[in-house]
């Protein structure tokens, strides 16, 4: 008989591998679009999975934020508990490094979107 689990969802999954390598850290910081509706139910997800809870000691005692520019677009409560600009040790940073590129690239997309293995 399969147990039953608190679902998990593909951001847990990627945290988790995200995280094997900084599991010693004492505070981690996760910047996510939508960290105010990822920390819902974070602990008991993680308690609750076979392979999640592992590092459940090291997703706790990351503080999550929501980057500047996503920031914007959420509610009032939102912006004072998840906003990166009162963060302590996060220095300057706006959070959205990694998608800054990405405009860029979208010009590709329409040559290589037949390339790929369901094409």
């Amino acid at each position: 008989m399969l147990k039953s689990y608190v679902s998990f969802n593909l951001a847990d999954i990627g945290l988790f591998q995200a995280l094997k390598e900084y599991e010693d850290y004492p505070c981690l910081k996760l910047i996510y679009d939508v960290a105010c509706q990822f920390t819902i139910n974070k602990d008991k997800r993680w308690a609750n999975h076979p392979v999640l809870k592992t590092l459940l000691e090291t997703v706790k005692n990351c503080e999550c934020c929501v980057n500047k520019l996503h920031g914007k677009g959420h509610v009032d409560t939102c912006k004072y508990l998840y906003c990166i600009d009162i963060m302590e040790n996060v220095g300057s940073t706006h959070g959205e490094r990694i998608e800054s590129g990405w405009s860029r690239e979208n010009g590709a997309a329409r040559i290589t979107c037949e390339m790929t293995a369901g094409n």
